[in-house]
């Protein structure tokens, strides 16, 4: 093997690299970016979860308010950013003859903000969206 043909696989591999490269970065981004999507749904979903079942504890009796425990909780459990207060939904469900009364707690059309932000919008959604129902002691 002379010089030439080793310089010409150098630059044959430094080739093959520059064509692979976006495809490559795309995946990566894309996985960045779905790990993130999955993260903020989660932590989403048991912020409310959570934020049900402090309000579900509540004691009317005691002069404590279940829609307030709720909001509270809620807004400590969800550590990856600020909830607009016009996202989150408490309200008492109307008590049907033989069901207990229940509270339903729920963030509606949170914006997601990508991590990453080089994929398409098509590829994301826009918002996230979370509900829970507890019945109320």
């Amino acid at each position: 093997m002379t010089r030439r043909d080793r310089r010409r696989r150098a630059g044959t591999a430094a080739l093959e690299f520059a064509i692979v490269l976006p495809a490559l970065l795309l995946v990566v981004f894309a996985m960045l970016e779905f790990g993130w999507l999955l993260t903020t749904r989660l932590v989403l979903v048991q912020a409310v979860d959570s934020g049900a079942q402090s309000g579900g504890t509540a004691r009317d009796w005691l002069g404590e308010d279940p829609a307030q425990f709720a909001r509270t909780a809620l807004r400590e459990s969800y550590w990856i950013g600020d909830l607009p207060a016009d996202a989150i939904v408490v309200e008492e469900l109307p008590q049907a003859a033989a069901a207990p009364r229940r509270l339903r707690v729920a963030v509606e059309r949170l914006p997601y903000e990508p991590l990453v932000g080089y994929l398409p919008d098509a590829l994301i959604p826009q918002s996230l969206s979370a509900v829970s129902v507890v019945p109320l002691r």
